[in-house]
């Protein structure tokens, strides 16, 4: 496959820096998208872990229900249309910088990629959410294999998309070896387009994984590709990014809404 010049490397990406680009049509819809990441933490408690101990999947939150019923967390995703409103707007807006970023830059096909976290961000586990709060509550283990994760409002359309311009699906997550081969199915059972799912062997640190996509070096024989995207709801799914971003101006966040677009997830992270 033809592979183009590397040049948005993972490991240059500064977080802060702004990109020159024409106007993306829709901004102020971004801007809603962050605040209703900062208003549906309103509620509930936790203190951001320290680099490396993120509760990025399901099965590592912290219990943090209450005798009234479920966390107002799981229960926002649940009923709030907002949720489902911030999911969509999120991955439209993402599609269309997208189309942009390959225009400007030149992107030959198969030279290219984008990555995705998977829980949260490409499969909800909101059922499981729900059940772990039952007398018997359900193990994330076992729910893995049920593979009835669903798929996440606007995430169909987006990989869609990337495959229709030429690009690879990297799921990058942090769900363990041992629950690849479920998550490939359960993906595929949704209907979500993807090249390939990289889980967690060792570090839940992703720079590596990022760093094997970029080599060509993934256990599926994935050519050389260039990143030029990554989604995700844990701040820990963009390159050298973490918790200790929160203190900083908003000049730090350049990259959002460019490279990097979140998701919001009230339920668990390593901000718990």
């Amino acid at each position: 496959m033809a592979q183009g010049p590397h040049r948005f490397r993972t490991r240059t990406i500064d977080p802060g820096v702004r990109l020159q680009r024409r106007p993306l049509p829709g901004w102020p819809l971004l801007l809603m998208v962050l605040a209703s990441v900062q208003a549906c933490t309103v509620g509930t408690e936790g203190t951001p872990s320290t680099e490396g101990s993120a509760n990025d999947t399901p099965g590592d939150k912290a219990d943090n229900g209450t005798e009234e019923g479920l966390p107002k967390g799981i229960r926002w995703v649940r009923d709030a249309a907002e949720y489902r409103a911030a999911s969509i707007q999120t991955y439209r807006l993402a599609a269309l910088r997208l189309e942009q970023i390959v225009e400007e830059e030149n992107y030959a096909p198969d030279t290219w990629g984008v990555s995705l976290d998977a829980d949260e961000t490409t499969l909800s586990n909101l059922q499981y959410e729900i059940e772990s709060y039952e007398p018997n509550p359900t193990s994330f283990p076992a729910w893995v294999r049920r593979q009835e994760a669903t798929a996440m409002p606007g995430v169909v359309a987006f990989t869609q998309k990337v495959h229709e311009l030429g690009g690879y699906v990297a799921i990058v997550t942090n769900r363990s070896k041992s629950f690849c081969a479920d998550t490939e199915d359960n993906l595929t059972k949704q209907g979500v387009p993807f090249d390939i799912v990289l889980c967690k062997t060792g570090s839940s640190q992703k720079e590596s994984r990022w760093k094997m996509l970029e080599d060509g070096t993934t256990p599926d024989g994935l050519p050389p590709i260039e990143l030029v995207m990554w989604i995700g709801d844990n701040i820990q799914d963009f390159p050298y990014v973490t918790q200790n971003i929160h203190s900083k101006p908003e000049s730090d966040y350049g990259a959002f809404g460019e490279r990097f677009f979140v998701i919001p997830n009230p339920m668990y992270g390593s901000w718990d």
